[in-house]
């Protein structure tokens, strides 16, 4: 072959070599060109994904703090678009127990409580936690106490008012008196303190208290000291002191004929020990 054509044969050559070496980096810039295209699919389709919003549990939705069409910016702190109870077949109730009553409230006591909604209704639950932190309202001091109780017939709702009493303690057959008792005390002039002196004093550490019996006088009523266990709103346990069936004065009755609203302050409503 002549010189002429093998110079032509060689820049033919370069020539395609280069355009290879073009078309070598036309395909990796596409290649680049797919992988962004592909990154940028990925970022729409994650887009895409939360714009779909999942509760993150089960439950019944209490409050709704968002319309349609309202738009969700994206920020540091995640916006609250809806209040979820997770399971409303168990709540708590947040009791506030007074400072001078918090020292009797035990984890695992049974408690009892009502709602306004169902007022003959009576709701069994048991305290779970007895929190330390005090709370001042108004230079009361109180605690709160966390009561769980199952709601399985759905009628408790939240934010429902509870009436609660937990029960510190309890005891069976004992023989007990109407609590009233205990702070019923006669007109001075009937009083047997008044005749001693003022003796007889009930002695709080030994769990003493002063009731009246009745005797066939029924305007004379007798000071009976006697010993006291538990004690409920209703009814205390009396340990020693009295025996059952004996009458204990709960209430006063005025010896004068009533004018107008006048108040009673003789002696002769009782009840008995049982």
């Amino acid at each position: 072959m002549s010189k002429a054509d093998l110079d032509l044969a060689e820049t033919q050559l370069i020539a395609a070599r280069n355009a290879v070496q073009v078309t070598q980096t036309q395909i990796n810039s596409s290649r680049a060109q797919i992988r962004q295209a592909g990154a940028q699919l990925s970022s729409s389709k994650l887009d895409l994904n939360r714009t779909n919003i999942i509760a993150p549990a089960s439950g019944v939705i209490i409050n709704k703090l968002i319309e349609p069409g309202t738009t969700v910016a994206a920020s540091f702190q995640t916006p609250n678009l809806f209040e979820i109870a997770a399971d409303i077949t168990k709540m708590q109730v947040e009791a506030s127990v007074d400072e001078a009553d918090i020292g009797q409230v035990k984890e695992g006591q049974n408690v009892t409580f009502t709602v306004d909604s169902y007022p003959d209704d009576v709701f069994k639950a048991k305290v779970r936690q007895v929190r330390q932190a005090p709370v001042e309202n108004q230079n009361v001091v109180s605690y709160l106490v966390i009561i769980d109780v199952d709601n399985l017939e759905g009628k408790l709702l939240p934010g429902m008012t509870a009436n609660v009493e937990i029960i510190t303690g309890s005891k069976s057959n004992v023989t007990r008196i109407p609590s009233a008792a205990t702070r019923f005390r006669p007109r001075n002039a009937d009083r047997e303190e008044a005749q001693d002196g003022g003796k007889k004093k009930p002695d709080k550490q030994k769990h003493q208290a002063i009731v009246y019996v009745a005797t066939n006088d029924p305007y004379k009523p007798k000071a009976r000291m006697i010993t006291i266990g538990v004690e409920g709103d209703d009814y205390t346990e009396v340990i020693s002191g009295l025996k059952p069936g004996e009458k204990v004065l709960v209430r006063s009755k005025s010896l004068k004929p009533k004018t107008g609203l006048e108040q009673d302050d003789g002696a002769d409503e009782d009840d008995s020990a049982s």
